[in-house]
């Protein structure tokens, strides 16, 4: 089964919901527990369109209060 997500899209929304909450890049790291230029590499390397396991998307989603849908093709 191959997945597709569009890794540009997931670096928009996650941006667009750090605008929303008035959350810097900082304060998402110190949530997630890890250091500020690992999320600015993270939403970098999204931007040019490499990957992110699942499991960090379930992270940044879970802090940020946000979904994804994935989807099988």
């Amino acid at each position: 089964m191959k997945y597709i997500v569009e890794k540009k899209k997931i670096a928009m929304e996650i941006k667009k919901a750090l605008r929303m909450k008035k959350m810097s890049q900082s304060k998402l790291a110190k949530e997630l527990g890890i250091t500020r230029s690992s999320v600015s590499m993270t939403l970098n390397n999204l931007e040019v369109g490499k990957a992110i396991t699942l499991n960090t998307l379930l992270k940044y989603s879970k802090v940020l209060e946000i979904s994804f849908t994935i989807t099988a093709k």
